[in-house]
């Protein structure tokens, strides 16, 4: 008896333990999801994608979610499969063969994320290249405006093949969204008119205060 009475005292316990959980998820109080750790590594881009209304990350490809900018991807560009750590989302545009499609990355950071020269020295530096100076910048990167938008594009050739970058500021929000990809020569050629039409695609959201004065250049690097 006193074995069965032990059993049924803890099983009474599980249950009001159960209950009482419950009741915290209810009132907002038991989310497993508002204590997250996150390791980064030094030198990658890392930014957890803006939450959707579930609160869960929305890296759905071609879709302008609540906190997202409407675009409208290339026609040939599929969402890429399964999900990518620390990106908004991935395409892949398909070359010849199966194994010719070239990934293309979508993230986005707050702010100017340090600036063109910090972005365009640590691409260079993941491509095999030594970093430029300050006065080299404009001679590397290709700069262009849009509506609610200011954006460059630089292509890095480096010894592993080509990587495609476009930075977008979004004035009205303060956060810069990335375009980028690495492939090879060829297929680098083939879809940087791509990249170029998916990046004139990005149009505001209609709540961004487009007349607002952009900040200064700078901010918080990675």
């Amino acid at each position: 008896m006193a074995i069965g009475g032990g059993v049924q005292h803890r099983f009474a316990k599980r249950v009001l333990a159960v209950t009482a959980c419950a009741a915290l998820v209810v009132s907002g109080g038991c989310d497993d999801a508002a204590i997250r750790e996150q390791r980064i590594a030094k030198g990658i881009e890392v930014i957890p994608a803006p939450p959707t209304r579930s609160g869960q990350p929305s890296r759905t490809a071609g879709s302008a979610g609540p906190d997202s900018p409407a675009w409208t991807p290339p026609p040939a560009w599929e969402p890429a499969p399964g999900e990518r750590p620390m990106r908004f989302a991935t395409f892949r545009s398909p070359g010849a063969a199966a194994s010719d499609a070239t990934e293309i990355a979508v993230s986005v950071f707050p702010g100017r994320v340090g600036g063109e020269l910090a972005n365009i020295n640590r691409w260079r530096t993941q491509m095999g290249l030594a970093a430029i100076e300050p006065g080299e910048l404009e001679s590397v990167i290709e700069r262009f405006q849009q509506a609610g938008y200011e954006g460059y594009r630089a292509r890095i050739v480096g010894d592993a093949g080509v990587m495609l970058a476009t930075g977008l500021y979004e004035l009205g929000h303060d956060r810069t969204w990335f375009i980028r990809a690495v492939a090879a020569p060829e297929a680098a050629d083939r879809i940087a008119a791509e990249i170029a039409a998916f990046a004139a695609s990005f149009a505001p959201r209609s709540d961004a205060p487009l007349g607002s004065t952009p900040p200064a250049s700078g901010g918080e690097g990675d």
